[in-house]
């Protein structure tokens, strides 16, 4: 599996954030093997959402009448309601990964060819919501590492994006749900419709298309896209080791580049906990003195949900 850099800011995160986080960045260093099919998917849920169970990890929501979410854009008055896949989750999900082809349906593409592509499959696995919650996380972190698979490093805005950015990112992957909702609905259609969630869809998706202008999933997505440079791992990591000490052997190893997307401050953290762990000459373990190894305080509301 291919293993990428590592950069995360923890004072972004709230305190239930931080289970799936760390469970992201061990993911980070030790890549899940698989071959991107709906297992694979539903493997990589329950690994993130283990600490969670109220999020049902790894099991798929069950079939239902409507299933639908109610967006706010952030510092806006903004809000439309958004329609997911009600049935057949199951079939839909497999049906849609194999079709993708995992990393072989990617390999070899020109950066807008793939742009295109993931969009592709990220709008239509949005579309289906598998989860009951954490489909965002689930899948920027499955599609991330499908495209590291195929050579790419997809670099998702994180919890510390802006709040346009965030905005941005809920608006071209919400217009994709809707699309997808409605793949044939245009104009006169709309106007001869007995149905009024039809007659109102029409004007709602006009208006995200005005508001969008020419910025798409597919765009967001090239904009974060570059191919992947091959990254020099440091030596196996002794059983037992902690992760800090592993995160410092995985990305230590390689010299500084101006896309190196590590955190200097989290990379000078985890060197100093590797140092404060160090066995000294006795063989004891050396003392932990100070708080540097400590988790950052969190200083975010946890009423909202800022992941994109």
């Amino acid at each position: 599996m291919t293993k990428e850099p590592v950069s995360y800011d923890l004072s972004s995160y709230t305190k239930d954030e931080g289970k799936s986080f760390g469970r992201i960045l061990q993911l980070r260093l030790e890549p899940m093997a698989g071959v991107f099919d709906a297992p694979h998917l539903n493997a990589l849920h329950a690994y993130i959402f283990q600490d969670s169970p109220e999020h049902r990890p790894g099991q798929t929501r069950p079939d239902a009448e409507s299933w639908v979410k109610n967006r706010v854009l952030e510092g806006t008055r903004s809000s439309w309601q958004v329609p997911y896949l009600s049935q057949n989750i199951n079939d839909a999900l497999a049906s849609r990964l194999e079709t993708a082809g995992g990393p072989d349906g990617f390999r070899g593409l020109s950066i807008p060819e793939f742009s295109s592509r993931m969009a592709g499959l990220y709008g239509d696995l949005d579309f289906i919501h598998p989860y009951s919650e954490g489909n965002s996380r689930t899948l920027r972190e499955f599609t991330r590492s499908l495209a590291a698979e195929a050579g790419f490093r997809l670099d998702w805005p994180g919890p510390s994006a802006g709040m346009t950015e965030r905005n941005q990112l809920y608006l071209a992957r919400d217009r994709e749900v809707l699309e997808r909702r409605w793949p044939d609905l245009t104009e006169e259609l709309a106007m001869r419709t007995d149905s009024r969630e039809e007659y109102e869809a029409w004007f709602l998706l006009e208006g995200m298309r005005r508001r969008a202008g020419s910025l798409t999933l597919a765009g967001i997505i090239e904009a974060r896209t570059s191919l992947l440079p091959e990254v020099k791992t440091g030596p196996a990591v002794a059983a037992g080791q902690d992760p800090f000490s592993r995160l410092a052997g995985a990305i230590g190893s390689r010299a500084p580049s101006p896309d190196d997307t590590v955190s200097a401050s989290w990379f000078d953290r985890a060197q100093a906990y590797s140092e404060r762990r160090r066995p000294g000459q006795d063989g004891n373990t050396a003392p932990e003195n100070g708080d540097d190894g400590g988790m950052v305080e969190n200083k975010r509301d946890a009423s909202s949900d800022p992941s994109p």
